[in-house]
């Protein structure tokens, strides 16, 4: 078993346990094209070499740990056999770029009175290349391509996936979503730029700057390492837990009731105490303000004594009663512990030590009560701004 690192379509990179045994499928399913450094590998297009997603990546060559660029067909190109990774490109075109400058010094012999000062003309003159270096230069329509895609899923809400590798990007993108590609595109030559920079310093052992780089990569590739072990063996942690609700009777009226044992008290919302015609026992003494995560809040006054039913078993139960209509009613701690209830997940449902038992409500039964709130909200809230509207004179 051995890892190999694999970059999808020249965005990010992942971790994926492998054998030699192991087929092409289960790197990507999608895999149409497989650079390995700078040869490539794999191509389903190429009818000399009868590869396919059931071939085993030791028909490769792949035998031990490795990294590969993998092209599938979400990969934006008009001739699929054509495709080149984007560091090998750089790497030919600044390959490319010496080369020149070494044959044009080559024109010129110069005697031993100017040898040195002519190798220090050839130093600066591949200083300049890298200083002038463009990424537009370097990958062209490839570049173009790769930001393209990044930009498409950014505007798709999907600036998650470039999280760890490009957060400047994301973040940049999120300050200023209606950016046009253009805009974006010139941001991105100059975070490649940027980053083609920090892989000339990782490679000079005594640049104190280039240390610290490296160590940030290493700790992105375990990051990345949990990630892949997170989706292979807990994939239940990247779903949201849905919250725990109940439903119950007051006043012969159906509540959905939020079971929170982080809140000190119950709250009871205005709007559900006057849909259950219980207004007349507000105690408006006990009116105040409470200090919550999103600011403070207004108490109306607090219902001592409310009669609470669970499925047939009746429960007195105080409520303090605020204006916010976001929530019908919540079962805070004070309840909790003075019915000694018990929430058991391992059966998802909330006990009580006389015997009764309900179960948590499941998502889409809460999602269709909070749709329903909100647009009942919006409704009173409508007809109190036209209520408060002066009326025009004829």
């Amino acid at each position: 078993m051995f890892n190999v690192r694999i970059c999808v379509n020249d965005t990010t990179w992942k971790n994926v346990e492998a054998t030699a045994n192991s087929m092409v499928r289960e790197l990507d399913t999608n895999a149409m094209v497989i650079w390995d450094k700078s040869q490539k590998i794999y191509d389903i297009f190429d009818r000399t070499k009868p590869f396919g997603p059931q071939s085993q990546i030791k028909e490769l060559g792949i035998t031990q740990a490795c990294s590969l660029y993998v092209y599938t067909p979400d990969y934006p190109s008009q001739d699929p056999s054509s495709i080149v990774p984007i560091d090998i490109l750089k790497i030919r075109k600044f390959v490319l770029g010496a080369s020149k400058v070494f044959n044009e010094s080559k024109k010129s012999t110069p005697n031993a009175a100017t040898s040195s000062q002519g190798l220090l003309t050839q130093k600066q003159q591949l200083e300049n290349i890298l200083k002038n270096l463009k990424p537009s230069d370097l990958v062209s329509q490839k570049l173009t391509n790769s930001a393209r895609a990044i930009y498409t899923n950014l505007q798709n809400g999907q600036g998650h996936i470039y999280m760890l590798d490009v957060p400047e990007l994301v973040e940049m993108f999120e300050k200023n979503p209606k950016m046009s590609f253009e805009e974006f595109f010139k941001k991105f030559e100059e975070f490649q730029k940027e980053m083609l920079r920090k892989e000339m310093l990782m490679s000079d052992p005594n640049s104190e700057e280039g240390q610290k780089l490296i160590q940030q990569k290493i700790d992105r590739q375990r990051i990345d390492n949990l990630y892949s072990q997170s989706l292979d063996y807990h994939p239940e942690d990247q779903i949201p837990v849905t919250m725990l609700y109940i439903n119950l009777t007051i006043n012969n009226v159906a509540v959905k009731a939020f079971i929170d044992s982080g809140a000190q008290v119950s709250i009871m919302s205005l709007a559900c105490a006057q849909r259950c015609n219980l207004t007349g026992l507000i105690d408006k003494r006990f009116q105040g303000k409470a200090k919550g995560v999103g600011g403070f809040e207004k108490f109306e006054g607090k219902i001592h004594l409310c009669d609470v039913k669970v499925e047939n078993a009746h429960f007195l139960c105080p409520f303090n009663i605020m204006a916010n209509r976001e929530m019908d009613l919540l079962i805070g701690l004070n309840t909790l512990r003075k019915h000694n209830c018990s929430i058991n997940l391992a059966k998802n449902r909330l006990e009580f030590p006389d015997g009764t038992s309900t179960p948590f409500l499941q998502s889409n039964e809460i999602e269709k009560h909070l749709t329903a709130i909100d647009a009942l909200t919006n409704y009173e809230e409508d007809v109190m701004d036209t209520a408060d509207a002066p009326s025009s004179s004829k």
